[in-house]
Protein backbone atom coordinates (compact mmCIF):
# COMPACT_ATOMS: atom_id res chain seq x y z
CA UNK A 1 0.00 0.00 0.00
CA UNK A 2 1.43 3.48 -1.20
CA UNK A 3 1.22 6.01 1.80
CA UNK A 4 2.77 9.23 0.03
CA UNK A 5 4.89 9.96 -2.95
CA UNK A 6 6.80 13.02 -3.02
CA UNK A 7 7.12 13.93 -6.89
CA UNK A 8 9.32 16.74 -6.11
CA UNK A 9 8.28 18.55 -9.20
CA UNK A 10 7.99 22.26 -8.29
CA UNK A 11 6.86 21.40 -4.76
CA UNK A 12 6.72 18.93 -1.65
CA UNK A 13 3.19 18.24 -2.16
CA UNK A 14 2.21 14.10 -1.88
CA UNK A 15 0.59 13.29 -4.88
CA UNK A 16 -1.36 10.65 -3.18
CA UNK A 17 -2.76 11.48 -0.03
CA UNK A 18 -3.27 14.36 2.33
CA UNK A 19 0.84 14.50 3.73
CA UNK A 20 2.01 17.55 1.92
CA UNK A 21 5.59 18.07 2.72
CA UNK A 22 7.70 21.09 2.86
CA UNK A 23 10.96 22.41 1.69
CA UNK A 24 12.89 23.62 4.72
CA UNK A 25 16.02 26.19 4.17
CA UNK A 26 16.97 28.39 1.12
CA UNK A 27 19.52 26.66 -0.73
CA UNK A 28 17.93 24.96 -3.62
CA UNK A 29 15.78 25.73 -6.07
CA UNK A 30 13.84 23.79 -8.53
CA UNK A 31 15.01 22.23 -11.93
CA UNK A 32 14.50 19.74 -14.59
CA UNK A 33 14.73 15.83 -13.76
CA UNK A 34 14.27 12.96 -15.42
CA UNK A 35 10.81 13.05 -14.85
CA UNK A 36 9.48 16.45 -14.87
CA UNK A 37 11.41 18.43 -11.86
CA UNK A 38 13.28 17.75 -9.43
CA UNK A 39 14.85 19.63 -6.05
CA UNK A 40 18.58 20.99 -6.34
CA UNK A 41 20.00 21.55 -2.86
CA UNK A 42 22.57 23.17 -2.92
CA UNK A 43 23.99 22.94 0.68
CA UNK A 44 23.14 24.47 4.53
CA UNK A 45 20.98 22.70 5.79
CA UNK A 46 17.88 22.45 3.15
CA UNK A 47 15.90 19.36 3.72
CA UNK A 48 12.36 18.29 2.57
CA UNK A 49 10.17 18.16 5.74
CA UNK A 50 6.75 15.76 6.08
CA UNK A 51 4.05 15.23 8.48
CA UNK A 52 4.62 11.60 8.07
CA UNK A 53 6.26 8.96 11.37
CA UNK A 54 8.02 6.43 10.52
CA UNK A 55 6.58 3.31 10.75
CA UNK A 56 2.99 1.87 10.64
CA UNK A 57 0.48 1.77 13.51
CA UNK A 58 0.05 -2.23 12.93
CA UNK A 59 4.26 -2.53 13.99
CA UNK A 60 4.33 -4.00 10.24
CA UNK A 61 7.56 -3.22 7.69
CA UNK A 62 8.18 -0.27 5.21
CA UNK A 63 10.22 0.41 2.84
CA UNK A 64 11.22 3.57 1.77
CA UNK A 65 12.69 4.53 -2.02
CA UNK A 66 14.21 7.67 -3.50
CA UNK A 67 16.63 8.58 -6.27
CA UNK A 68 19.16 11.14 -5.71
CA UNK A 69 22.14 12.48 -7.95
CA UNK A 70 24.87 14.23 -6.12
CA UNK A 71 26.94 16.59 -7.67
CA UNK A 72 31.12 15.52 -8.32
CA UNK A 73 31.90 19.09 -7.14
CA UNK A 74 30.03 18.17 -4.10
CA UNK A 75 32.58 17.31 -1.22
CA UNK A 76 29.45 16.62 1.82
CA UNK A 77 28.12 13.28 2.82
CA UNK A 78 28.00 10.34 0.46
CA UNK A 79 24.30 10.19 0.86
CA UNK A 80 21.71 12.20 2.01
CA UNK A 81 21.73 9.92 4.73
CA UNK A 82 24.99 11.00 5.79
CA UNK A 83 25.50 13.75 7.72
CA UNK A 84 29.13 14.99 9.73
CA UNK A 85 27.27 14.64 12.89
CA UNK A 86 27.69 10.69 13.11
CA UNK A 87 24.42 10.58 15.54
CA UNK A 88 22.40 11.98 12.49
CA UNK A 89 21.46 9.22 9.94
Amino acid sequence: MLIAHYRLDGNADDSVGGYHGSVAGSNYSWADGRIGQCIDITGGSTRVDTPLKLGTPEGKPFSISFWFYKHPEDRGPPSPLGAKDKRRV
